[in-house]
């Protein structure tokens, strides 16, 4: 997974995770075992669902009553009856480097950075475009002096 989002209501083989460099995964994890049975979790970290903000627990619930409402789902039903429940089932799992980006993306937004903006200084860790720019001069300075 590179991108996006899904949110697994079922089971899963072994290995889930191994090559996840985007989005994210709600895995409903009945039985518990999920994460020592079928997660890599090499480059990936887990997040028991009721721990993580509000946002992300309604932005659950609300595409598993999407999924009931156009599928006529059972499973998500059932789920769903007993929410309250049922949502500490569910985990998140995140990219670790993914994560790291989202996290810098906030830092730089709260410090007053938008768009393209915000997106150098997430990758860079530069508190400005300008500071950015001084260090990609003094990276590139220090090249050329280490080849002459």
């Amino acid at each position: 997974m590179t991108g996006g989002m899904v949110i697994c209501l079922g089971n899963t083989g072994r290995n889930f995770g191994a090559g996840m460099s985007g989005g994210v995964a709600y895995m409903f994890d009945e039985e518990g075992d999920f994460v020592s049975k079928r997660l890599n979790t090499e480059m990936v970290n887990v997040y028991p669902l009721i721990e993580c903000d509000d946002a992300d627990i309604q932005l659950v619930k609300g595409k598993i009553e999407k999924h009931v409402e156009y599928t006529g789902s059972a499973r998500g039903k059932s789920i769903l009856d007993d929410w309250d429940n049922q949502q500490k089932h569910f985990l998140k799992i995140l990219p670790q480097d993914y994560e790291r980006v989202l996290n810098a993306m906030t830092r730089a937004q709260e410090r007053g950075l938008e768009g393209d903006d915000a997106i150098q200084a997430a990758l860079t860790g530069a508190k400005s475009p300008e500071a950015a720019l001084k260090e990609a001069q003094s990276t590139a300075d220090r090249l050329l002096r280490s080849y002459r």
